[in-house]
């Protein structure tokens, strides 16, 4: 059992009509499977082996929401040298509601089913004021996504560096999330704006990471490559995330 219970916001600026409508309880029955792969060195900052995940969900085995999702995501660190390594990662994510007669997006998705982005892991998007479909400043989260990226990670031969696996990187990233099940258009229409360089979001940068007790944390200057009107944050700016499942 689930509910959508919107927090109070001020009197001249009111939730959106999308988040209004899912605000109502669902009952979901499902069953997902997860298969993981992992020869990494390290889990929050390895410097080689190969790490691959994914999730499978169904459900509509009982109460009243039908779906199908899958989620997966892949990372290669080689090492370049001692002290470099060189990564190449990619997240994706699809979310299918069923409709009457199991038709595939026969119903608009839930809000609680969608995807949402997740910090640095997604494109560093903390350099950025919205990744994903928004309503009135809400966001609504999207039935597919993509993100790829690569970086270049140094160790500094000093010692705080070497033995606390701090490291220093470059990284470039891009990637997309669009609402397939509702909004203008069909959904092949809307599949299409995935790749388009209109919707796309990129972005550049350098920083610093290193493994703490909770998790991975950056602190990086990031710098977006694409832009639009949503996006009023400063071309380069500092941000910092932590991540406290990287693998």
């Amino acid at each position: 059992w689930r509910d959508v219970v919107p927090h109070s916001k001020s009197a001249d600026q009111p939730h959106s009509n999308s988040v209004l409508k899912a605000s109502m309880p669902s009952l979901k029955s499902s069953i997902r499977y997860t298969y993981r792969h992992e020869t990494t060195d390290h889990k929050m900052v390895p410097t080689k082996g190969v790490f691959v995940k994914s999730s499978t969900e169904i459900a509509g085995f009982g109460g009243d929401v039908r779906f199908g999702k899958l989620e997966g995501c892949g990372r290669v660190h080689v090492p370049i040298s001692s002290s470099v390594t060189a990564s190449l990662g990619c997240f994706g994510g699809l979310l299918v509601p069923l409709g009457e007669g199991m038709k595939c997006f026969g119903t608009p998705s839930l809000l609680n089913d969608r995807f949402f982005h997740r910090g640095f892991r997604d494109l560093r998007i903390r350099g950025f004021t919205e990744f994903g479909p928004t309503d009135e400043g809400d966001a609504i989260g999207g039935d597919s996504y993509y993100t790829v990226g690569g970086s270049v990670a140094y160790t500094p031969p000093i010692e705080i560096f070497k033995d606390n696996n701090i490291r220093l990187h470059a990284f470039a990233n891009a990637g997309n999330m669009q609402l397939l099940s509702d909004g203008d258009g069909d959904v092949l229409s809307r599949v299409a704006k995935l790749a388009s360089k209109d919707e796309v979001k990129a972005s550049v940068g350098v920083g610093v990471i290193a493994p703490i007790s909770i998790g991975r944390f950056e602190i990086n200057l990031v710098a977006p490559v694409t832009r639009d009107q949503r996006d009023f944050l400063p071309e380069i700016r500092f941000r910092w995330a932590l991540d406290s499942d990287f693998s």
